[in-house]
C-alpha cells in the first residue's frame, strides 16, 4: 500500500467543522464538539475562541492527556500569551489540577496583572489547593485595585467560608451582590452560608430566577426545603442531582433502558430500584424499599455489591443484584450486569425503574408521612452477630459503645463536620463504658498514641475490613448499646438496625426532614447533638453527649 499521506484539511471543510462544533457546544454535546473542532483546529490553530471551546470539550470528556497535548502543541506554535495561559488555567481548574492551576495563575498574573478575572481564577485554584491564607492575602491586596469587581468579593467570601466558617463569609457575598445583582454564584454561595432556612430559601430562589437551568441552585434549594419539611417540593428539586450538565463526576447515567416509574400503581407491576451516590446514601434511603416491596408484584434492587446479601436477607422475594460503576470520558455510568444480561438474553421485562433517592418524592409530602422503624429496617446476620457478641463481651465491663469521629474525606469545609479523639476526651473518659472504634480508615497509630497519652483503650476488631465488610459492621453494631459520633456511613448502618444512635453535628441535619423531635423521624431511639449558636466549637455537643451518656449509665 505504501505510505498514505493524510488528506489536507481545506479551509471550506474547516469552516464547516467549526460551525458544526459551535452548534454542538450550544447543545452541550461535547463528543461532537471535540470531533468537529479537532478538524477545524488543523487550519485555525491561531483561533483562541476555538481553542477555548475545544479544550473545554476535551476536559468535559475526561480526555486529560489529549487536552494537555493540545496545549503543548499550541505552546509550540505560539509563545505563552495571556490568552493561552488563561485557557490553560481554566482547563487546570476544570480538571481539578489545583497545584498546576496555581502555578499557571501566578505566571498569568505576572504577564497580565490588569485583568481581574485572572485573580478570581487563581483564588479559586488556591481554594482548591486548600491554601486559604494565601488566597485571602492575595485578594486583600488586589481588591483595592478593582473594588467594583463583584467576582473578586464572591471568591473572597468562598475562601473565608472555608477557613473561618459560614457567618464570617456573608458580608463578602452581600458586597458581591450589591456590585452585581445578577451574580447568581454569589446568591448561591450566600444561600450556602445562611443557616436560617426561610432566609436561605428566599436567597436561593433569586439565584434560580437568574439561572433557572443551572442545577446547583436547585440542589441547594432541595436541601433547604428538606430542612423545612416541604418534602414533595424538596425531592422534585433533588432530581437536579441527575442533571448531565453538572460538573464531571457529579451526575450519574444508568445503562439500563427501563422507563422511569411515573408514580402509577405498582399493583401487578415490576419495579427496579437503582442504587446511586455512596453506600451510606443507599442505606439511608432503604426504608422506602419496604414500601415498594409490599406494593410491586416483583421488586428488583440494584445496589452496592457490599449490600447485596443484606438487602436480600431483608427482602427475600426481591431480586437483588450488584451494580457496577465505570467512568469514561469524564462521565459516570452505572450498570446492573446480572439484571441487564437477563433482559438482553433471557427476555426479562421490567415495567419501571427509579433511583433509590427519588423514592421519597413518590410517598412523602411532609415529615408526618415518614414511617418509623423502632426495630430497624435492616438486620444483621444472626450467626455472625453471635460470633461478635463473644468478642465484644470479653473486651470489658459496662456499656459497649461504638465511636466514629471522622470520614475518609476531610478536605475543605468538610473538616468542620468532624472531630478528633482529643475533642472526644470528656466522653471517652466516662467510667463504666468500653469503647470500640468503628472507623473504616486506618487509625491504629492514632489509637495507640491516644492510649499512651490518656490511658484510655479504644478497642478495634482485628482482621475485620470495616470499609468493605458491611455484614461485619452490622453484626458488631447489633451487639453495642450505643453508636455515637460524626455523621458518617457507620452511623447510618447502626441506625438501619434500630440501634441507639447519637449523631454529633455542626448544625441540624437536612435529613431530619423538618421533624422537630431532635432525632430522625424513622428512629425513635436516635438523637442528634448540635453545636448550637457557636459554630466550629464542639464543646457543647461533647458536653451534651457526656451528660446523656452518664444518664444512660444511671438508668442501668
Amino acid at each position: 500500500m505504501g505510505n498514505v499521506k493524510p488528506k489536507k484539511i481545506t479551509k471550506a471543510r474547516a469552516n464547516k467543522e467549526f460551525e458544526l462544533g459551535r452548534k454542538a457546544a450550544k447543545a452541550g454535546d461535547w463528543h461532537s464538539v471535540a470531533k468537529h473542532l479537532l478538524v477545524a483546529w488543523e487550519v485555525y490553530s491561531d483561533d483562541l475562541p476555538l481553542l477555548t471551546v475545544l479544550s473545554h470539550a476535551l476536559v468535559q470528556l475526561g480526555a486529560r492527556s489529549q487536552a494537555i497535548e493540545l496545549l503543548e502543541k499550541t505552546l509550540q506554535r505560539h509563545k505563552a500569551t495571556p490568552d493561552i495561559c488563561a485557557i490553560m488555567l481554566q482547563m487546570a481548574l476544570e480538571m481539578t489540577m489545583y497545584d498546576v492551576a496555581v502555578k499557571i495563575g501566578r505566571i498569568l498574573i505576572e504577564i497580565d496583572p490588569q485583568t481581574p478575572g485572572h485573580y478570581i481564577n487563581l483564588a479559586s485554584a488556591l481554594s482548591g489547593a486548600e491554601e486559604y491564607d494565601a488566597g485571602i492575602s492575595m485578594l486583600q491586596a488586589v481588591i483595592p485595585m478593582f473594588p467594583e469587581v463583584s467576582g473578586l468579593w464572591n471568591v473572597l467570601g468562598s475562601l473565608v467560608q472555608q477557613r473561618d466558617g459560614r457567618e464570617a463569609s456573608k458580608a463578602f457575598f452581600h458586597e458581591s451582590i450589591r456590585l452585581d445583582p445578577k451574580n447568581f454564584k454569589a446568591y448561591s454561595n450566600l444561600a450556602g452560608a445562611e443557616e436560617d432556612q426561610a432566609k436561605r430559601h428566599e436567597i436561593i430562589t433569586e439565584a434560580i430566577k437568574l439561572e433557572p437551568k443551572n442545577p446547583e441552585p436547585h440542589l441547594i434549594n432541595a436541601f433547604c426545603l428538606m430542612h423545612m419539611g416541604r418534602l414533595k417540593e424538596a425531592f422534585k428539586e433533588y432530581e437536579f442531582r441527575m442533571d448531565p450538565s453538572r460538573k464531571l463526576g457529579q451526575s450519574l447515567s444508568y445503562t439500563h433502558k427501563v422507563p422511569r416509574w411515573d408514580g402509577s400503581s405498582l399493583a401487578g407491576k415490576t419495579l427496579m430500584v437503582t442504587g446511586e451516590q455512596g453506600i451510606g446514601d443507599e442505606v439511608a434511603f432503604a426504608p422506602l424499599l419496604h414500601r415498594v416491596y409490599a406494593e410491586a408484584k416483583q421488586l428488583y434492587i440494584g445496589c452496592e455489591p457490599r449490600l447485596v446479601s443484606i438487602f436480600q436477607r431483608e427482602f427475600p422475594n426481591a431480586v437483588v443484584a450488584r451494580h457496577a460503576t465505570k467512568s469514561q470520558y469524564g462521565y459516570i455510568y452505572r450498570s446492573f450486569p446480572d439484571i441487564e444480561y437477563a433482559m438482553r438474553d433471557d427476555g426479562l421485562e421490567i415495567d419501571w425503574a427509579v433511583p433509590i433517592a427519588s423514592l421519597p418524592g413518590y410517598f412523602w409530602e411532609g415529615p408526618e408521612d415518614i414511617e418509623e422503624f423502632p426495630n430497624g429496617y435492616l438486620s444483621a446476620d444472626r450467626a455472625l452477630a453471635a460470633e461478635f457478641a463473644k468478642k465484644i463481651a470479653g473486651a470489658g465491663e459496662g456499656l459497649k459503645v461504638g465511636i466514629v469521629w471522622r470520614s475518609g474525606n476531610i478536605t475543605g469545609i468538610r473538616k468542620r463536620s468532624y472531630l478528633s479523639l482529643e475533642q472526644l476526651l470528656p466522653i471517652l473518659a466516662t467510667k463504666g463504658v468500653t469503647f470500640f472504634s468503628l472507623q473504616y480508615t486506618n487509625v491504629g497509630e492514632e489509637l495507640e498514641a491516644f492510649e499512651k497519652e490518656h490511658g484510655i483503650k479504644i478497642h478495634t476488631f482485628d482482621g475485620v475490613d470495616m470499609k468493605n465488610d458491611i455484614e461485619a459492621n452490622l453484626a458488631i453494631m447489633a451487639n453495642l448499646d450505643l453508636v455515637l459520633g460524626a455523621p458518617t456511613s457507620p452511623l447510618s448502618f447502626a441506625a438501619s438496625l434500630g440501634a441507639r444512635t447519637w449523631w454529633m453535628c455542626e448544625m441540624e441535619p437536612w435529613w431530619r426532614y423538618g421533624f422537630d423531635g431532635g432525632r430522625p423521624k424513622f428512629l425513635p431511639q436516635g438523637k442528634y447533638f448540635t453545636q448550637g449558636e457557636e459554630r466550629g466549637n464542639w464543646d457543647k455537643p461533647v458536653d451534651d453527649v457526656r451528660a446523656a451518656l452518664a444518664d444512660l449509665l444511671d438508668a442501668g
